[in-house]
């Protein structure tokens, strides 16, 4: 069994040989040779395993002309029965994440190039730094960022694909430049978004720690629907609209865990919130769908709609773009086909929420969504679920 990284991120002085790329060890680097290279991070990623059931599902609709069939099955709808905490369904996580490197991006990995297929995955890949521990003190670098990683190369089949990939374990990374770094474990905070990726806002202390245990998609602590009964059930910085109740029946009413939630109210932003209150960080797609941050956490997501799809279970589906979307794991359909899953539940519709109503986008219009970060094993993403507000980016 191959020796696996923890992350430690630290200050860089000497970053090494330049003429040392990512790619140039992707491509001629020997299993087991200790490499000390600097690159861009361009996304991050994880693991996850397919069971034979779901292949059996997605298999039986490799011919639809669409994805569709996926918003009108009901996977998500069983799966929100279900009371155990952990993942059950078609895509059950590992602890294996991934920061890929690279120094240029290769043709053909960006979604509208002419040369563009779905079947460039070492190209999309470069060279990834292999974790399974992820310090909440020391959260994965940022997209952009430039580091210097030393460590053992290897090469794996990932995710369960015929491809040999690179991948560097046993690795250090030292920060050499990128944005300037979130608040750590026990820092004052006012914003889920002001401490780390792995880390939320505690409402409590006004401290960021980690959420209070691992949150599954059905978890009742930052539900899907938004549900609270006080302002002391919502995210610090929202409040507890306790004026209006979720519906019983009707569009509006709570489809999922409707037992636990029919009658309680929904967290809402604050009064005069705004894109700068709301979002003191705004990621971007990569970093939605490849696992950088910890389930429970309200995040800000900026990219251009693709989609609004209206589901089956009165959600509707604001798929956004994803624009390069090849180097994550499998899921039921490929964001190169139908991008990232944001979605407006029925609750947040309502037009009794008066300002708190989220209105769905239009296709191609940039959006910044702000909701709750879950992991959907049924499908096999990572989704914004429940969006609470669609923000304009600022200018």
């Amino acid at each position: 069994m191959l020796a696996r990284a923890a992350l430690a991120v630290l200050a860089c002085s000497a970053c090494g040989d330049r003429a040392v790329t990512p790619e140039s060890i992707a491509a001629g680097g020997t299993d087991g040779q200790r490499v000390e290279v600097t690159g861009e991070v361009h996304t991050v990623t994880f693991d996850s395993t397919a069971s034979a059931q779901r292949k059996a599902v997605v298999a039986r609709h490799a011919a639809d002309p669409s994805p569709a069939w996926l918003f009108d099955e009901d996977a998500e709808e069983q799966l929100a029965e279900a009371s155990a905490y952990e993942d059950i369904g078609g895509y059950a996580r590992t602890p294996d994440h991934y920061v890929l490197i690279r120094s240029v991006t290769p043709d053909g990995v960006t979604l509208g190039q002419p040369s563009f297929t779905a079947s460039k995955l070492k190209e999309a890949w470069g060279l990834a730094v292999h974790l399974t521990d992820i310090d909440p003190a020391a959260a994965m670098p940022e997209v952009g960022s430039v580091i210097k990683v030393t460590g053992t190369l290897h090469r794996v089949h990932w995710n369960q694909r015929d491809e040999l990939l690179a991948i560097v374990d046993d690795a250090r990374i030292d920060l050499v430049s990128g944005p300037p770094p979130l608040a750590g474990p026990g820092e004052t905070c006012t914003r889920d978004l002001a401490c780390n990726a792995r880390l939320i806002c505690d409402r409590a202390t006004a401290t960021c720690t980690p959420p209070p245990r691992e949150i599954y998609w059905d978890d009742p602590w930052r539900d899907l629907n938004g549900a609270c009964d006080s302002d002391a059930d919502c995210p610090l910085g929202q409040r507890c609209d306790t004026a209006h109740a979720i519906a019983a029946t009707g569009a509006y009413a709570a489809r999922y865990l409707a037992a636990q939630d029919t009658g309680r109210h929904v967290c809402v932003l604050a009064a005069g919130a705004t894109l700068a209150s709301e979002c003191p960080r705004i990621y971007t797609a990569r970093d939605l769908v490849g696992a950088r941050f910890v389930a429970g956490k309200e995040i800000c997501v900026q990219a251009a709609l693709f989609a609004p799809v209206p589901a089956a279970d009165g959600d509707t589906h604001d798929q956004i773009q994803v624009d390069e979307p090849i180097p994550y794991p499998t899921a039921d359909v490929g964001y190169h086909v139908f991008g990232a899953a944001t979605e407006n539940g029925p609750p947040y519709k309502d037009p009794a929420l008066g300002a708190a109503t989220v209105v769905d986008p239009v296709p191609d219009q940039q959006i910044v969504a702000l909701g709750t970060y879950r992991y959907d094993p049924s499908h096999g993403w990572y989704e914004i679920h429940p969006v609470k507000a669609y923000f304009a980016p600022a200018r």
